[in-house]
């Protein structure tokens, strides 16, 4: 959890600057490069790097026989396609509106390669079971990679610079867990290991499901840039990044969540868990949401300057998935856990090829503000069906679960209107209603919350995953 601390802290710090520094222009190009190396992650690693956990869960003692295995498999899938990205970079770039990758291909390529390399040691890790030691090194070490980006910045360096120490301090933590890795492996033992067959059988549903969510959150990034520019990218992404960077906490929580969550359903008491759960997710991210919704324009203008104003109506439009994202990593994971991986693939699968649909309609029309409105569209179904399925699944009634909301929901309501008012105070603009108004809120908030019972639930829930352990 320190370690998750750590990376919003990281990512937040590190989108403020290099949005200051760069200019909406390379930001954008940065944000491109993010999101196509992620999107492409998931086919170089062809889902081996969770089957090869999954095996590794299994049969511990053939660790180092399905690593090898696992390794070579990610390792020619991300060569050949570097190799294609380098060789056809003329023609890929002039088709999606990103002439300059000719010139940066090489650093795309090695992006993407360090990112399979980081993805695949994170499963290993999952599959021993080995989190925490990863977590403490992740402490150590997770702010190379935007640590030596901002530090390309700060010498005069511009968007190759940034993309070099950005992939440099990637290798490096990258490296680093791959030592400390070797080390936890236990030997080798005789005998044979799952065939590789076994694993890329497994890794096949795997590739969907992966493939479904990155082309959900990353094809408008593409797409955007086709249509509208690197400066336009800039600004979106400056947007959606300080949102998904919020994001970790609750994606952190949620793993933890969903674990307690299964185990209570299986005790017949998981709609009553479910329920608290999800007040405590949200008693965090609505009030957020809700500030952010009020303060945006205060709010971009003192992160991002005055470059990045039009991210501030995109991060109110982006308020429904903002608020939806703090409780679906949670209701994802507790879905496939209960069996329900299948039609949790069909779902986001079906979302995602939407979303695709929808950004090619809106997004020549209204640029960046259309691939928000497109998300918000495309997800908003995708979270309800979640939270219904996984009602169904724990035994609860959807009716009782919207009811258990009402707190939360009344105290960000109140709060929400308790901060226009005196928002009303200030002039447009005024960087005073953020120092004055942000903290009297938050104790409107509190205690409304507490006042209409609010925060017993969370109470519990926080005394109850912290003192039981997790399983292994």
């Amino acid at each position: 959890m320190l370690s998750k601390g750590a990376s919003v802290i990281i990512k937040l710090v590190a989108v403020v600057t290099l949005t200051r520094s760069l200019g909406t222009e390379d930001f954008g190009i940065l944000i491109w490069v993010l999101s196509t190396t992620a999107l492409l992650v998931v086919f170089a690693d062809l889902g081996v790097s969770g089957s090869v956990a999954r095996f590794i869960a299994e049969e511990p003692s053939f660790s180092r026989q399905l690593l090898r295995r696992g390794a070579i498999a990610a390792g020619v899938s991300t060569l050949v396609i570097a190799s294609v990205l380098g060789v056809f970079a003329v023609p890929i770039g002039g088709l999606l509106g990103a002439t300059w990758l000719a010139t940066i291909w090489l650093l795309v390529g090695a992006a993407l390669a360090v990112q399979v390399w980081l993805r695949f040691l994170t499963k290993a890790y999952e599959g021993l079971a080995q989190q925490r030691v990863q977590g403490r090194i992740q402490l150590l070490g997770g702010w190379l990679p935007w640590g030596l980006a901002i530090a390309a910045v700060a010498l005069g360096g511009g968007i190759r610079e940034v993309l070099v120490g950005y992939v440099v301090g990637n290798t490096t933590l990258a490296a680093s867990l791959s030592i400390a890795l070797w080390r936890l492996l236990p030997p080798d033992e005789t005998g044979q290991a799952p065939s590789f067959r076994s694993v890329l059988s497994y890794a096949a549903p795997l590739i969907v499901t992966a493939a479904s969510f990155y082309v959900f959150t990353s094809s408008d990034i593409l797409i955007l840039q086709a249509f509208a520019g690197s400066a336009d990218v800039g600004v979106y992404g400056a947007a959606v990044r300080v949102l998904d960077s919020a994001q970790l906490l609750s994606v952190a929580v949620g793993s933890g969540l969903a674990v307690h969550l299964v185990r209570a359903a299986r005790q017949n008491h998981g709609a009553e868990f479910l329920q608290k759960a999800t007040q405590a997710l949200l008693s965090a991210y609505l009030p957020a949401g809700v500030a952010l919704f009020f303060l945006a324009p205060e709010f971009v203008e003192l992160a991002f300057g005055d470059e990045y104003a039009g991210a501030a109506l995109l991060l109110q439009v982006y308020l429904p998935y903002f608020i939806l994202k703090s409780v679906t990593p949670t209701f994802s994971l507790a879905l496939d856990y209960l069996g329900e991986a299948g039609r949790r693939a069909i779902a986001i699968g079906i979302a995602a090829l939407a979303n695709v649909a929808l950004n090619f309609w809106l997004i020549p029309r209204w640029g960046a503000v259309g691939a928000a409105i497109a998300t918000q569209v495309t997800y908003i179904p995708v979270g309800v069906w979640y939270a219904w399925r996984l009602t169904r699944a724990c035994g609860g009634e959807w009716r009782r679960w919207v009811q258990s909301l009402t707190p939360t929901v009344v105290a960000s309501t109140l709060m929400g209107a308790v901060l226009m008012l005196l928002k009303s105070t200030f002039p447009v603009g005024s960087m005073m209603a953020l120092v004055v108004a942000v903290p009297i809120v938050c104790l409107v908030y509190v205690g409304v919350l507490h006042l209409l019972g609010g925060l017993e639930p969370i109470r519990q829930i926080f005394r109850r995953t912290t003192s039981q352990r997790l399983p292994a």
